[in-house]
């Protein structure tokens, strides 16, 4: 094989294939719709967290809800009023959601809900 014919080969080459990812780019474009536009959901992250040893972490979204992930595989997630608790125990077969209102928390979660009150101020 000759050194200039491979080089006129490979220019050759690249030139159809240039043209052919032009071409596939363009067709693309035309076939396809425009993006519907959606509302975004907002974005929602840690402002602070703690780590305690003795109970568990405890963190702040910057939406200003309160919860905390406790040693015992419980979750106790206020929001942002911390007028209205979610709790989750992931230790069950299934994951177990209780809701209630601050004013009505049980009293097996009364120690739970101290604390978490405690890093909501």
């Amino acid at each position: 094989m000759n050194k200039n014919n491979y080089g006129q080969r490979a220019a050759s080459t690249a030139a159809l294939t240039r043209g052919r990812m032009l071409s596939s780019r363009t067709d693309l474009q035309k076939s396809t719709p425009p993006p519907v536009q959606t509302a975004m959901a907002p974005f929602v992250w840690i402002t602070f967290y703690e780590e305690n040893t003795k109970f568990g972490m405890a963190y702040i979204l910057n939406s200003g809800a309160t919860g905390m992930r406790f040693n015992d595989s419980t979750t106790l997630i206020s929001n942002t009023q911390f007028q209205k608790l979610k709790y989750r125990d992931f230790l069950t077969s299934t994951v177990e959601e209780k809701l209630f209102d601050t004013s009505s928390v049980p009293n097996s979660l009364n120690k739970k809900y101290k604390i978490i009150s405690y890093y909501q101020k």
